[in-house]
C-alpha cells in the first residue's frame, strides 16, 4: 500500500512541473506578440528603446507638432509661438509651467499660454432726438459710461428721457457696444376748454370790432402777432397712449358707402407729419359694426392698389395714402363680441380709427381728407365719404381744426379799436379766445387795457384780477366776456382793447365786439292743452300686478282698465312706490313691462304721448326703448328713447338735456310726438318697455292736443292779395311773400265785391300759382272757392314740382280727413296737415287748376306749432352786385365778403343776378360779415352740376348731409336742373347763432344762390300772463291775486308816480313766482322826468330804467305811451321765489298802465303740468 501511494505521488508532481513548464511557454510567447508596452519594465534585453511623446498645442490655430522623447530623457524648449493680439506666456502642463528639465517618462501635452496685449477700444453712442434739436453723439471707451446729453427740445412736446430698445436707458451702465438712444416725449396738447357761458355775438345788439376774416393784420397795437389764414385740415398731436384707442383716435369717422353693398374698394387719407411723427407709428382700425371689435391693422401693413405695403414715409408734405380695403382685409376676421360670432373680414365696413399704436413714438399729424373712391388713383379731392368733414353718422377727433384768427406769441400784444360811431351804451368787451399752442398757459399771465376813442390806450389790468373769467382756456373758443368797470373807472369811451400775452405759449384770437348785453332765447317745445288729456296710467295701486305670461284673468289689470299687465324679465327687483312705478333692471339684463288697454287708447284722437319719468343712481336716457301696441294688439318696431321726438326736428331727449325746459326738479315730463316719431302713430293703445339701466320711475302716462289742434296763435297770414294790382299775378306779392310767379298762365287778381281781392285760377285752360312764402309751417290754410265746375276737380296744391290732386284723397286736412272740394260756389276755409299729406316742409308752394275749372283763392296761411319766424333779413338777393369775381363784393346788410382766391362770381341769369358757386375744378367758397345772426337760413339753389354744398357759420362747417331743415331731417338738394327753396334749422344742424357766414361747394358741383335771407324769432314769442290789471279800479288785496298792495296812486285808470320827494306803487302776489316777463305802459308825466325811475323785482331788488336802457330792454322815456317788456330772468337770481314787484321814483314823474306779468312758454307748459289731473 506504501509503495503503490508513493509512485501515485510521485505521477502527480511529475504532472504538475509539466504544466508550470507549459505555462511559462505561453506566457513568454504571448509577450513576445503584443505592442510595446507604456509602463516599461526593467528590460531583459539591452537592445530595446523606450521612448514618449510630447505634444505642443501653440492655441493660435496651427496644428499641433509631436516630439518624440526616449524614456528619461528631457524635451527640448521650441521657439516661442506667435498669436495676434496677445504676448507669449510659456507652456503649461496642466495648470503649471512645464520645467523643461524634467524628464519624459509619459506621454504628455503642453498647451502655450499668452498674456493679452493691451488695447483702446471706443464705441459710439448715437442720440436720436426724434424731429427735437440735434444732439450730438459721443465716443465712449470700453466699459466706461456716457454722458447724459442736455435734453432735446421738441415744439409742443416735453421730453421724458432716452430709450434703449424702447426700455428706460440707465446712465450708469457700462458702454460694451455701439448704441443708439431714442428720445421719448409727452405731447403737451392743449387742455380741453372749461365750461364758460360768455356772451354770444348778436349783431342785433353787439358792436364788431373785428371778425377776423381777412389773411393781413391792420393793426398798428401789434408786436409778436401774426395771422393765420383759414385751412380746413385737422392738427393732433401724439405720444405716449394719445389716440391709442378707438374712441380716444387721432381721427375716427363712419359712413354708409361701405355698408351691406360696399360700393368703394379704396380708402384715402390725405395727410402729413413732421415734429417726428412716423408712418411706423400709426394703425388703421376697421370697424365692421356695434357688435364686433373693432380690427386693427399696422399703416405699414396696409396694401396700396399695387399691393404694395404703405410705407411711405411722413416727411412734412401732404401725400394721398391710398389703402386697397379688401386686399388688406383678406384672410382677416372680425372678432364678436359677446353673443356674436366672428365674421370673415371683407369690404363691409361702417367706418374706421386712425391711431397711434406706437409706445414710444411722438410727433404732429394734420389730416386733410378722409373719403372712399373707386378707382385705384383718385383726383385730389374725390368721391366717397368724406370730402373735409362730410360725414354721414359720426366722426371725431382728438385734435383741433385749424381756422382764421391771430395768434399772439408769449411777451406780445395784439390790439385794435374802433374811430368812430361806437355806441355810447356799451358795457362789455367780449374776446373770443383759445390756447394757441400747447403746453401749460395760465389765464392770470393774461392781462388787457381798454383802448379808447381816441386811439390813447389805458393801463393794463390782469386777468387775475377780474371776476367771473374763465378758469383757463384750452382748445375749444371761449367768448371771454369781460365788464368794463373791471378795467377802466373813468368818463373816456372804451372802444377797443390791448390784450397782452406774458404766459409762456401763445393765445389766440379770432372775434372781438362791443356789447350791452341782453341776448335772448328762442322757444321751440310744444305748449300742450292739458285741460283735456286722457289719462292712461298714474300708477295709483299698491303693487305693479304684472304676470309672466299673459293671461286674460289677471285682476289687478282688469280693476285698472287694462287687458293686461305683463312683464317678460327682470321685474324682481322693481317696485311700486306711492303713486309711482319704478323699474330696476339691476337684477338681470333688462326689465320689460308691457301693457295694453281697450277702455284708455287713443284710436287717433291725440297727437301727443307725454310721460312724466325719473332716473335714478346711474340711469340714462339712452337705456330706455319702447314699441307701441295698437287697438288691435299689434306690436310696432321698437324706438329708443334718443329716437322720440317732441316735435318739428325737436329730440324729446336733446343731447343737453339742460336745454329741455319741461323738468321740475328730479322729474322730467318726457313728450313724444306720435305723429312724427317713426315707428309710432296716434293708433296708441298700449306699449312695452324695455329698460337696461340701473332705475327709472314713472309718475303718469297721459295723452295730451288733438290731433286736428290748430294752435290760431301760430298763424302766418302771407297772401292776401289785397292792394296789389288787378290784372295777372306775375311778380305780384304781398308782404309776406317773396315772389310769385304764373309761367304765362291765365292766373290773375281779381276783384271780390266791393272791399276783397283774391286770386283766380282759370283752368279752362291751364292755370298755375308759383311763390314763396317769408315763413313755414305743418298746416297750410286758405279760403277757396270754386266759380266754374269742369269735368273732374282739378284742384291740386303742393310743393314747386310735387303737387298733390284734391280729388285723389291724397290732401289730408288737420282733421285727418282727406281733402273734399266743396263745389257749391262759396268760400270755405281748409286747412292741410302738409306731414300727414307725405309733403317736405317748404316755403315754396304751387297751386294748379285745369279742365275747365276755375278757382278763386284767398288768405294764404301757414299754422304751426311755432311760427318759422317773427324777423327777417332778405340781404342776398345780389341786385347790387357787378358781373365778375365775388370777392370783397357786399351789398346791404353785410360788414365783407371773401372767396379766398376760389372761383365764386356773380353772374346774371334772365336779368336775375346770383351767386355761383363753380366747383368743377375743386373746392370753392363765399364768406361774409352779415348784420343779423340766424337762427334759420333760407335761400333759393340751382343745381347745375351734382356735388357736395356746405354752410359755414361763425367758423363751424356743415356738407348738406348734416344740415338739418325744418323736418328735423337732412336738407334735399334739388336736382340737376332744378331749383328750390331751402331752409336750414341753425341749431338743430349743430351750428353756432353768428353773423359769420359762408358757402360752400365742392366734388364738382356748380350751384347758383339767390335770395339768401336769415331769420330768427321774437325774444318775447309767446306771452302767457297769469296777472293782468288795467288799474280801472284800484286793485283788492284779496289773499289770491294780491297778499298785500301799496295802492295809494292809482287813479283815474292809471298809476301815477309824479312827486316832488319819493313815491311808490308796489305789491306780493302768489302768482307771480317762476313768471317771465313783466310787461305794462309807460311815458313821462306832463312836464316831469323820469331820472330815477326804477323798478322792483323782487324784495329790494331795484333796477334802474337807465340799466334797462344800457341793456337794451327799454329806450328814454317821453310823454308817449310805450310797451315794454323785461324779461325777469335777467334781473331776478331764482324766478321761483319771486314775490314782489314795485314802481319806485324820486323828484319826477311817470304814468303806468295794463300792467301783465307773463311766463314765457316753457313756464307755461310747467304750471300746466303741475295742473295735470291724477285719474
Amino acid at each position: 500500500m506504501v509503495i503503490r501511494e508513493n509512485k501515485m505521488r510521485s505521477k502527480m508532481k511529475h504532472i504538475f512541473m509539466m504544466m508550470i513548464f507549459l505555462l511559462s511557454i505561453f506566457l513568454i510567447v504571448g509577450c513576445k506578440d503584443e505592442d510595446p508596452i507604456t509602463e516599461p519594465t526593467e528590460p531583459t534585453d539591452p537592445t530595446v528603446v523606450v521612448t514618449y511623446q510630447v505634444t505642443f498645442d501653440a492655441d493660435n490655430g496651427t496644428t499641433p507638432v509631436v516630439v518624440t522623447v526616449n524614456a528619461g530623457e528631457t524635451v527640448a524648449r521650441p521657439n516661442d509661438p506667435v498669436k495676434t493680439g496677445y504676448t507669449f506666456d510659456d507652456w503649461y502642463l496642466g495648470t503649471t509651467v512645464f520645467n523643461f528639465t524634467t524628464p519624459i517618462n509619459e506621454n504628455i501635452t503642453l498647451v502655450a499660454k499668452y498674456e493679452v496685449i493691451p488695447v483702446d477700444v471706443e464705441y459710439t453712442v448715437t442720440f436720436d432726438s426724434v424731429g427735437g434739436t440735434n444732439i450730438p453723439s459721443q465716443t465712449v471707451d470700453a466699459n466706461d459710461l456716457v454722458v447724459e446729453p442736455s435734453n432735446p427740445e421738441k415744439a409742443y412736446f416735453a421730453f421724458t428721457g432716452w430709450l434703449l430698445n424702447g426700455e428706460a436707458y440707465n446712465f450708469n451702465t457700462p458702454v460694451t457696444s455701439n448704441i443708439t438712444l431714442k428720445a421719448n416725449y409727452a405731447f403737451m396738447g392743449i387742455p380741453d376748454s372749461p365750461l364758460y357761458q360768455g356772451r354770444v355775438y348778436n349783431s342785433d345788439f353787439d358792436q364788431l370790432i373785428n371778425g377776423f376774416t381777412g389773411t393781413t393784420i391792420d393793426s398798428e397795437i401789434v408786436d409778436k402777432a401774426s395771422i393765420d389764414a383759414d385751412q380746413p385740415y385737422i392738427s393732433v398731436g401724439y405720444s405716449g397712449a394719445i389716440g391709442n384707442n378707438p374712441d380716444g383716435a387721432l381721427w375716427k369717422q363712419a359712413g354708409s358707402q361701405n355698408g351691406s353693398a360696399p360700393a368703394f374698394q379704396y380708402l384715402v387719407i390725405r395727410m402729413r407729419g413732421f415734429e417726428g411723427a412716423s408712418i411706423e407709428d400709426l394703425s388703421i382700425a376697421f370697424r365692421l359694426d356695434d357688435n364686433h371689435e373693432v380690427l386693427v391693422v399696422p399703416f405699414k401693413e396696409t396694401f396700396d392698389p399695387d399691393l404694395e405695403p404703405n410705407i411711405r414715409e411722413l416727411d412734412g408734405e401732404w401725400y394721398n395714402y391710398v389703402i386697397s380695403i379688401t386686399d388688406t382685409l383678406d384672410g382677416k376676421e372680425y372678432v364678436g363680441k359677446t353673443g356674436f360670432t366672428n365674421v370673415a373680414a371683407s369690404g363691409v365696413m361702417v367706418g374706421f380709427h386712425l391711431m397711434n399704436t406706437s409706445v414710444t413714438g411722438s410727433g404732429i399729424l394734420e389730416i386733410k381728407d378722409a373719403y372712399y373712391a373707386k378707382v385705384p388713383n383718385p383726383i385730389y379731392p374725390y368721391e366717397g365719404s368724406d370730402y373735409h368733414q362730410n360725414r354721414d353718422y359720426w366722426y371725431g377727433t382728438i385734435g383741433t381744426q385749424v381756422g382764421t384768427y391771430v395768434t399772439i406769441e408769449q411777451d406780445g400784444f395784439y390790439g385794435e379799436f374802433l374811430e368812430s360811431d361806437v355806441n355810447p351804451n356799451h358795457t362789455h368787451l367780449v374776446l373770443r379766445l383759445r390756447q394757441g399752442a400747447p403746453g401749460l398757459l395760465d389765464i392770470n399771465d393774461l392781462s388787457i387795457a381798454p383802448v379808447f376813442l381816441n386811439g390813447t390806450i389805458g393801463d393794463p389790468v390782469s386777468f387775475a384780477d377780474i371776476e367771473d373769467l374763465p378758469a383757463s382756456l384750452g382748445s375749444g373758443w371761449l367768448n371771454v366776456t369781460i365788464p368794463f368797470d373791471a378795467i377802466y373807472d373813468g368818463e373816456l369811451q372804451i372802444s377797443g382793447y390791448k390784450l397782452i400775452n406774458g404766459a409762456d405759449v401763445a393765445v389766440a384770437i379770432s372775434q372781438s365786439f362791443l356789447s350791452y348785453l341782453g341776448d335772448y332765447e328762442a322757444v321751440d317745445y310744444p305748449v300742450l292743452d292739458l285741460e283735456n288729456v286722457l289719462i292712461y296710467d298714474n300708477f295709483n295701486r299698491p303693487t305693479i300686478g304684472a304676470t309672466t305670461t299673459w293671461t286674460n284673468d289677471n285682476q289687478v289689470a282688469i280693476d285698472h282698465g287694462f287687458s293686461y299687465l305683463i312683464s317678460y324679465s327682470g321685474l324682481l327687483a322693481s317696485t311700486m312706490g306711492e303713486g309711482f312705478m319704478t323699474l330696476d333692471s339691476t337684477g338681470g339684463d333688462y326689465v320689460s313691462y308691457k301693457v295694453h288697454s281697450l277702455t284708455k287708447a287713443n284710436q287717433n284722437e291725440y297727437r301727443y304721448l307725454v310721460m312724466k319719468i325719473r332716473l335714478n343712481d346711474t340711469a340714462s336716457f339712452n337705456d330706455l326703448r319702447m314699441s307701441q301696441l295698437n287697438y288691435n294688439d299689434q306690436s310696432g318696431p321698437v324706438v329708443y328713447a334718443n329716437a322720440w321726438y317732441a316735435g318739428l326736428g325737436l329730440p324729446t331727449i336733446p343731447e343737453d338735456m339742460n336745454a329741455y325746459p319741461y323738468q321740475e326738479g328730479d322729474w322730467t315730463y318726457l313728450v313724444i310726438d306720435l305723429s312724427l316719431t317713426e315707428g309710432y302713430s296716434t293708433d296708441f293703445a298700449g306699449f312695452e318697455i324695455y329698460f337696461t339701466g340701473s332705475s327709472i320711475s314713472f309718475d303718469v302716462v297721459f295723452f295730451a292736443n288733438p290731433v286736428n289742434q290748430i294752435d290760431l296763435d301760430s298763424e302766418l297770414l302771407w297772401a292776401t292779395f289785397e292792394g296789389l294790382e288787378l290784372g295777372t299775378a306775375q311778380g305780384k306779392v304781398s308782404d309776406n311773400q317773396w315772389w310769385a310767379n304764373v309761367y304765362d298762365s291765365p292766373t290773375t287778381i281779381v276783384q271780390d265785391g266791393e272791399s276783397n281781392q283774391a286770386l283766380e285760377l282759370d283752368g279752362t285752360g291751364y292755370a298755375q300759382y308759383h311763390t314763396a312764402s317769408k315763413g313755414v309751417g305743418r298746416y297750410l290754410a286758405f279760403d277757396l272757392r270754386i266759380e266754374n265746375p269742369g269735368t273732374i276737380v282739378s284742384f291740386r296744391v303742393g310743393p314747386t314740382g310735387a303737387p298733390l290732386w284734391a280729388k285723389d284723397g291724397e290732401l289730408i286736412l288737420a282733421n285727418g280727413t282727406p281733402m273734399v272740394v266743396n263745389q257749391d260756389g262759396q268760400w270755405h276755409r281748409y286747412v292741410i296737415d302738409w306731414v300727414a299729406s307725405g309733403l317736405t316742409l317748404t316755403d315754396t308752394i304751387g297751386f294748379h287748376a285745369s279742365d275747365g275749372e276755375i278757382y278763386w283763392l284767398d288768405n294764404i296761411a301757414w299754422y304751426s306749432e311755432n311760427p318759422y319766424y317773427d324777423e327777417s333779413l332778405l340781404w342776398g338777393t345780389w341786385d347790387t352786385m357787378t358781373a365778375g369775381n365775388a370777392n370783397e363784393q357786399v351789398g346791404p346788410y353785410q360788414y365783407w365778403a371773401a372767396n379766398y382766391g376760389t372761383p365764386s362770381s356773380f353772374v346774371e341769369v334772365e336779368g336775375n343776378m346770383k351767386l355761383k358757386l363753380d366747383a368743377s375744378l375743386g373746392y370753392v367758397q363765399y364768406h361774409t360779415g352779415v348784420m343779423a345772426q340766424p337762427r334759420f337760413i333760407s335761400f333759393d339753389l340751382t343745381v347745375e352740376a351734382a356735388g357736395s354744398f356746405g354752410l359755414n357759420v361763425g367758423g363751424t362747417h356743415k356738407w348738406n348731409t348734416e344740415l338739418i331743415g325744418l323736418d328735423g331731417e337732412p336738407i334735399t338738394l334739388p336736382g340737376v336742373g332744378e331749383t328750390a327753396k331751402i331752409i336750414v334749422d341753425v341749431l338743430l344742424s349743430g351750428l353756432p347763432l353768428s353773423d359769420t357766414f359762408g358757402i360752400q361747394a365742392n366734388d364738382g358741383a356748380v350751384y347758383y344762390v339767390d335770395n339768401l335771407s336769415f331769420e330768427w324769432l321774437s325774444p318775447y314769442q309767446g306771452l302767457y300772463p297769469v296777472l293782468s290789471e288795467d288799474f280801472e279800479e284800484t286793485p283788492v288785496n284779496d289773499g289770491s291775486m294780491y297778499w298785500w298792495g301799496e295802492w295809494a296812486n292809482v287813479a283815474n285808470g292809471t298809476i301815477e308816480l309824479v312827486t316832488a320827494g319819493y313815491t311808490t306803487v308796489r305789491f306780493g302776489s302768489p302768482l307771480i313766482a317762476g313768471t317771465s316777463f313783466l310787461t305794462f305802459d309807460v311815458k313821462l308825466a306832463t312836464g316831469t322826468n323820469g331820472d330815477t325811475f326804477r323798478i322792483e323785482l323782487g324784495d329790494g331788488n331795484l333796477v334802474n330804467w337807465t340799466d334797462l336802457i344800457e341793456d337794451g330792454y327799454v329806450t328814454a322815456l317821453t310823454e308817449n305811451f310805450m310797451t315794454v317788456t323785461i324779461p325777469l330772468k335777467a334781473y331776478v337770481s331764482n324766478p321761483a321765489s319771486l314775490q314782489v314787484i314795485g314802481f319806485h321814483i324820486n323828484e319826477g314823474g311817470v304814468v303806468i298802465d295794463n300792467m301783465l306779468i307773463s311766463h314765457d312758454q316753457y313756464g307755461y307748459q310747467l304750471s300746466l303740468f303741475n295742473q295735470t289731473p291724477e285719474a
